[in-house]
């Protein structure tokens, strides 16, 4: 709710009103969709009140900061997720941070000290792996450009773990086998998630890939040797089967 002043066009009342669904929108025109009723006279139509932007520089202030940050918030995103559609190519997965972006990053307790997990997963339309690539980044770690404390891939279906690194594998498996059923069918939502939201980008991509050039057709001698290998000339073996 935002506290707001206005004035009545008809009887010169200047009143206060909590507005609850005052917002800028896209184009950063304040908006209020709720009716604006005067207190001293009754229901007001639109466009009946003033609005004395400068009593209400402070709130108006607050709601314009709030609009400006959640847009750069969205700008930021398709950004992302832009930039990790351009860098894809078969067979490499996907951070789910890079789609997924305004979502808060999954964390978990190894020790004594707690850690962010950056997960990264196959979009292949065809694939129906249960593999998720793991990195666990040290919370208290304030370099801009983090390395993993651990990673490894872990299938969420069964935890057996492979492609180990910056951790001998007893330990990986450890720690795999510490996450409970919860934390595995998160990393199968948000898996499922992810390749329903890069579905269509990801099949667009793969037709670059897999488009192959047809090869010019040349024509067969009556005479020459068939080209189904049989040894005998092509109009006494495979050339009435081509023309029909």
């Amino acid at each position: 709710m935002t506290k707001l002043n206005f004035k009545c066009n008809k009887c010169n009342n200047s009143f206060e009103l909590e507005t609850q669904t005052a917002s800028f929108g896209r184009k950063g025109v304040l908006n209020i969709e709720e009716e604006i009723i005067c207190p001293d006279c009754g229901n007001l139509k639109n466009g009946e009140y003033l609005f004395p932007e400068d009593i209400n520089k402070a709130a108006v202030g607050e709601l314009y900061f709030d609009f400006m940050r959640k847009e750069q918030t969205k700008r930021n995103f398709h950004s992302q997720r832009k930039q990790a559609i351009r860098n894809y190519h078969p067979g490499t997965m996907v951070h789910y941070e890079d789609v997924f972006n305004q979502e808060e990053l999954l964390t978990c307790i190894i020790g004594d000290k707690q850690y962010n997990i950056l997960d990264s997963y196959c979009v292949m339309p065809d694939c129906n792996c249960a593999d998720a690539s793991l990195h666990f980044l040290d919370k208290e770690d304030v370099k801009i450009v983090k390395i993993p404390t651990y990673s490894f891939f872990l299938n969420y279906e069964n935890k057996n773990i492979s492609q180990v690194e910056y951790i001998d594998e007893e330990k990986a498996k450890e720690i795999a086998n510490s996450f409970p059923q919860e934390t595995l069918g998160i990393f199968k939502e948000r898996h499922k998630k992810l390749k329903e939201e890069l579905n269509e980008d990801i099949i667009r991509i793969l037709k670059k890939y897999k488009k192959i050039p047809e090869l010019p057709k040349f024509k067969i001698g009556r005479n020459e040797p068939c080209p189904c290998g049989s040894g005998i000339k092509y109009k006494r073996c495979c050339l009435n089967k081509d023309q029909n």
